[in-house]
């Protein structure tokens, strides 16, 4: 898993890539927690992700809680099909913008 993660315009942008899964998901989670949780946008790029599992899904979907403005920007078919089959396509952004995206 390689995650980058930028800021710049007074927004956070973390871009995920490679595997989101049970292997990945501690540090990824470890990272996400020391992003600051006080309101400032941060838009989250799954759009290069190519695996991610529920302990993935986990992740996303507690950085969406714990840091108010946050969104999903991009997401890979991995990541639409992983969201669509637990029932939370509505989270999703309208249509896959990344190169990541199958």
């Amino acid at each position: 898993m390689s995650l980058d993660i930028a800021r710049d315009d007074g927004q956070i942008r973390v871009r995920f890539s490679d595997e989101l899964n049970i292997y990945t998901a501690a540090a990824v989670k470890d990272a996400l927690l020391a992003l600051p949780a006080d309101g400032t946008p941060c838009r989250l790029d799954l759009g290069d992700v190519i695996e991610i599992d529920c302990a993935g899904l986990q992740v996303v979907l507690a950085a969406l809680r714990s840091l108010p403005a946050s969104t999903l920007e991009a997401c890979s078919t991995p990541v639409r099909d992983c969201f669509a089959l637990c029932g939370l396509d509505a989270l999703l952004p309208a249509a896959p913008t990344s190169s990541g995206a199958q």
